[in-house]
């Protein structure tokens, strides 16, 4: 449906494209079309149907012949006609086959636009010559007189037509926003075009020249396509004109008439169209510089994420214990000085436990280093469960633990904490070899009673540790001096 829907406008506009070239492209004075819109249509038909454009094209250039036309008074023949529809098909159809492989994403670059120009004024002249041999060996005798007029100014409406519907079609069937901001901006210069050329056709020939801001200015605004787009609004309506003996080209000799025309267009264009390119090229260094930037600055992104995730990795393996993921030795070091000097800024107090493990050894040789090591990331996570975010638990080495319990206010808080610990580690843990214990022995020592200086505390709560071993295992106790000298003693 959408494509029959599509085919029926394509056929009418190529009716209706005709209807407009035969009734106001017509230049009298020497018997010629201007311009040919239907060759344009033509080639848009074959950009949106492809090879199915072929019976298209062909049948709406021959509903247009129909009648045939009169020339001197008689009937052309029949295979005429035949040969200039089959003529206008073949021509639309080389220059789409040519330009899909050339140009496969439209008119974007200057090479784009000369490759389309190129074949719109080559295409053309080559078919209308095998036309007019065609003819020639069909008995028009004639036709060898008007041979180059007929070639020449046949081939030039052609083209015309070609780079006038073409980039409009195009631009139109863009659905990006781009192309309707371009189809604003002709609509903005719309007025003053009509404008000039009101002027133009009533003898004030100078204000066909306000054409040349006018195109300059679409060109840096749009590019290449706007600039067409305007370029192909103002050659109509000079067109029209023309063919009305109207406008700033009309001379006494028709022939100079013509060629003064063309000289104004093509040399307007071409200057239009260099601005166009030199704004596309620019925007393109633009956007490649852009994209260069924003590919270095991700490759930075990348660099530095990479380094920052490094740092973060020797940091942990510096600072942290790698098979339990506590802080070691010497980042628990780091925590106690902390530790040290906000209650000493505070006048706050905290506890120091010194944690050694009951049974441990026991598992190592029974079961080997592997499953000692299984139980120890376990205990690490029950560690963890029983303290606070703000509290810090270490691993010294080996089955030893510490913990730094900050803001406590009396001792019965270190021995609620102490008994959670020793409680939560004498639940079985299950090992791949199967369920087992261990037991904890946990010396306490107290800021600032028992000391103010790290190592003091560190040694007297590693003392009250012993002092539970000799005693029984798994269970806590505060630092006390005269227990410290009694085992000094029986040392």
């Amino acid at each position: 449906m959408r494509y029959a829907i599509g085919a029926t406008g394509f056929f009418a506009g190529y009716i209706l494209a005709a209807s407009f070239c035969e009734r106001w492209a017509e230049f009298d004075a020497l018997g010629i079309r201007l311009i040919w819109l239907p060759a344009g249509v033509a080639v848009a038909a074959f950009m949106a149907f492809e090879w199915w454009a072929l019976f298209l094209v062909w049948l709406a250039a021959l509903c247009n012949a129909w009648p045939l036309t009169e020339a001197g008074g008689l009937e052309a023949p029949l295979t005429h006609v035949l040969i200039d529809t089959v003529g206008e098909t073949a021509q639309a159809a080389f220059i789409w086959r040519l330009w899909r492989s050339d140009l496969p994403h439209g008119l974007t670059t200057s090479g784009d636009v000369l490759r389309l120009i190129i074949l719109a004024c080559f295409v053309p002249v080559v078919v209308g010559a095998l036309e007019a041999a065609l003819k020639l060996l069909a008995g028009d005798e004639m036709i060898w007189r008007r041979l180059p007029l007929v070639t020449m100014t046949g081939g030039f409406a052609d083209c015309l037509g070609i780079l006038t519907v073409v980039p409009g079609y195009v631009a139109w069937r863009e659905t990006r926003a781009v192309a309707r901001y371009e189809f604003g901006w002709i609509s903005l210069y719309f007025v003053p075009i009509l404008v000039l050329l009101y002027y133009a056709q009533h003898g004030y020939a100078a204000a066909v020249f306000l054409a040349i801001p006018i195109l300059f200015s679409l060109a840096m605004q749009l590019g290449l396509r706007g600039e067409l787009l305007g370029q192909g609004l103002l050659f109509l309506g000079l067109v029209v004109a023309m063919a009305q003996g109207q406008g700033p080209f009309i001379h006494p000799d028709p022939l100079r008439a013509y060629v003064d025309f063309l000289t104004f267009m093509l040399s307007l264009g071409l200057a239009a169209m260099g601005i166009a390119a030199t704004q596309s090229r620019l925007l393109s260094e633009n956007l490649e510089l852009r994209s260069s930037l924003r590919d270095h600055n991700a490759m930075l992104e990348k660099t530095v994420a990479e380094r920052e995730w490094l740092h973060q990795q020797v940091m942990h393996r510096a600072h942290c214990d790698e098979l339990t993921g506590l802080p070691n030795r010497a980042m628990f070091f780091d925590r106690l000085e902390q530790s040290i000097i906000q209650a000493r800024r505070r006048g706050t107090r905290f506890a120091l436990f010194f944690i050694d493990l009951d049974g441990f050894k026991l598992i190592n040789d029974t079961w080997g280093h592997e499953a000692g090591d299984f139980l120890l990331r376990q205990l690490g996570e029950r560690l963890r469960g029983c303290v606070r975010e703000y509290d810090t638990i270490a691993r010294m080495g080996g089955d030893e633990f510490t913990v730094i319990v900050n803001d406590i206010s009396f001792r019965r808080s270190a021995a609620i904490v102490a008994d959670k610990v020793i409680a939560s580690l004498a639940k079985p843990f299950l090992l791949p070899e199967g369920p087992s214990q261990v037991g904890a022995s946990i010396g306490i020592a107290i800021y600032p009673d028992d000391g103010e200086e790290a190592e003091l505390l560190l040694n007297r709560a590693d003392s009250a540790m012993y002092e539970v071993k000799r005693q029984g295992k798994n269970q806590r106790r505060f630092f006390s001096e005269d227990a410290e000298a009694d085992g000094s003693a029986a040392l």
